[in-house]
């Protein structure tokens, strides 16, 4: 006795989506998303303090040279864009 094709091919989609779409790989997925968007959040938190930081040192140089604190030949040395040679 043959199996329909149709038959045959029901189950072999039925025991495919059972492989590629199972519950706990889709939950293991999302979990591992879940946690590499919070390191990159966390990550990103970190690099915008960081950069808050650098802008508000910035500000302070500019304005003690501005106001004569800071000689220009020392500013231009500390901010001039370094070589890439």
């Amino acid at each position: 006795m043959k199996i329909p094709t149709v038959d045959l091919e029901a189950v072999f989609r039925e025991q495919l989506k059972s492989f590629v779409f199972s519950e706990q790989e889709i939950a293991n997925h999302l979990s591992g998303a879940g946690r590499i968007v919070q390191e990159k959040e966390t990550l990103l938190a970190s690099l915008e303090q960081n950069r808050d930081q650098v802008k508000t040192e910035l500000e302070k140089l500019y304005r003690l040279y501005i106001e004569g604190e800071i000689p220009s030949h020392g500013y231009g040395e500390k901010f001039r864009p370094k070589s890439t040679s």
